[in-house]
């Protein structure tokens, strides 16, 4: 019986050793540290990132922020503690640096250097948890991930945009395309699209690109006293409009040459006019489908659930807690709970991939709001 129970005891502290290894706090092999920008600019506030990863058995203590000097190797001095348990933040004064605590939080700390002893500087991240193996044993955890930063000196270049849009003419019910890329600026610098001065889209942190497009819309143009749409980029860092460009487009308001034929299961059906309930009148048994996109967000920061794609107001309904622009919708929710509420409302997953560490599905439904009189719907 005594073997027996020592044989346990070896059997629970091997799982509890294993779990150790495998289920510790992370950080991914690249960009475990980011700052605005690659660099850290003298004289200037920068936004530092510590990117970890944690389970679900973890329990952050404390994340220790540190720097050093090639000068002083081994030496490191804090600069900043957020203390996750109290919510306390801890700054050391030094002639060397300046931290902004408001700024700074759980994940993230604003640092200024003020002076240039050395053309880089070690920063790192060290975090400290407490683990549950499962088996009433707390283990206390310490990961550290340091990486070199360059410093320099001089006034920071503003971003520059480019800003492209396809068409300067439209008609209701055209999609509006555009493109908006960052050509400089830090990683703090988000891309927004408005139109008519209302935000439609906005970029996530660390893109550079943003492009997507809009139906146009009756009141889009009685907006406007001129008859036209104004669509503008603007690059914003730490609440700040550094860059923007901006299009005008006028209304087509060209007569319309009807070429429509009777529909035959050859003819070819344009997608720009799925939203449009005239194109809709006669589709004979092809099918009709609408797509979406779904992304999970739970190893991102915001812990967003983002939906790309246009879906019907009554289904939008059952989400909760639901942010929509464009046809952009963000959720707290998790991306399982999204899944099983559009699933129960008609959407089937067709399809899954990776983006950027999001896992995302794309997700089919019949498109049948345009065709409840029809006795077969596709």
């Amino acid at each position: 019986m005594k073997q027996r129970r020592n044989r346990l005891t070896l059997l629970i502290i091997a799982i509890s050793s294993s779990l150790s290894v495998t289920e510790a706090v992370k950080f991914p092999f690249q960009n475990g540290i980011q700052v605005d920008g690659g660099q850290l600019r003298v004289g200037e506030s920068s936004l530092l990132t510590c990117n970890f990863i944690k389970w679900k058995q973890e329990t952050i203590s404390k994340v220790i922020w540190s720097l050093g000097y090639t000068q002083k190797p081994g030496v490191n001095t804090n600069f900043f503690v957020s203390n996750f348990e109290t919510g306390e933040k801890e700054v050391p004064t030094s002639s060397y640096f300046s931290v902004d605590p408001s700024s700074s939080g759980e994940k993230e700390v604003s640092l200024m250097l003020n002076d240039n002893r050395e053309d880089r500087v070690n920063i790192c991240c060290k975090v400290v948890a407490v683990r549950d193996s499962g088996y009433g044993m707390l283990k206390r955890d310490e990961r550290e991930k340091c990486v070199p930063f360059p410093v320099v000196t001089g006034s920071r270049i503003d971003p520059q945009i480019n800003f492209y849009v396809q068409r300067s003419q439209l008609r209701v019910g055209d999609p509006l395309h555009y493109e908006c890329q960052l050509e400089e600026g830090g990683d703090t610098t988000q891309l927004v699209i408005f139109m008519n001065g209302n935000e439609i889209d906005r970029s996530r942190r660390y893109e550079r690109n943003i492009r997507s497009n809009i139906t146009v819309q009756e009141h889009h143009f009685r907006q406007s006293t001129s008859g036209s749409l104004t669509i503008e980029c603007s690059a914003v860092m730490n609440g700040r409009v550094v860059a923007k460009e901006e299009y005008k487009v006028n209304r087509d308001n060209t007569p319309v040459q009807s070429t429509r034929r009777p529909f035959t299961n050859q003819q070819p059906r344009k997608a720009r006019f799925y939203a449009d309930p005239q194109f809709h009148g006669n589709h004979g048994k092809i099918p009709c489908h609408s797509y979406i996109l779904v992304e999970d967000g739970s190893l991102t920061q915001d812990k967003k659930t983002i939906i790309t794609g246009s879906i019907p107001s009554n289904i939008l309904e059952y989400i909760p807690n639901v942010r929509t622009i464009g046809n952009r919708h963000e959720s707290a929710e998790e991306a399982i709970q999204i899944l099983n509420v559009l699933g129960y409302n008609g959407y089937r997953v067709v399809g899954m991939g990776n983006n950027l560490n999001r896992l995302t599905w794309t997700l089919e439904r019949e498109y049948f709001e345009f065709h409840q009189n029809d006795d077969i719907h596709h």
